[in-house]
């Protein structure tokens, strides 16, 4: 039986996702071989889907870090506000400078230091990840 573009596309599609190869004959009704042979000869297209999830999943992670950091960045702005309000002998201004550190050492946990490098590093990282892709 001929495979359609539709089945293989499928198989594609649910191996990309992890699905084990019992399951995807099971969902796509064929045989595990054929979905193992499917899979085989597509597995670029695999990687693919599998990497565009990834990207997809870094994206949200880099949006909720952002997001955390704004939040930590206006907190730390509010105490600092009121630190500079308040008498500094004051004993619950020990625990506003506590939280201020508290919020300024995961403020620095959250920020990445970007990585900016030159046209031959690129080439060079590319050739070195290159080696181990298979």
């Amino acid at each position: 039986m001929a495979l359609t573009q539709q089945t293989k596309t499928q198989i594609i599609t649910l191996r990309a996702e992890g699905q084990s190869y019992a399951k995807i004959a099971e969902v796509v009704k064929v045989s595990k071989q054929t979905a193992i042979d499917v899979a085989r000869a597509e597995r670029d297209s695999i990687a693919t889907l599998q990497a565009t999830e990834m990207e997809a999943l870094y994206e949200a992670h880099r949006i909720n870090q952002r997001g955390r950091l704004e939040q930590l960045s206006e907190l730390q702005r509010k105490l600092l506000e009121e630190i500079q309000r308040r008498d500094l002998t004051d004993v619950p201004t020990k625990d506003l400078f506590n939280l201020f550190l508290s919020t300024t050492k995961s403020i620095k946990e959250e920020v990445t230091k970007p990585s900016i490098l030159s046209t031959s590093e690129q080439e060079s990282a590319a050739r070195q990840r290159a080696m181990f892709d298979f």
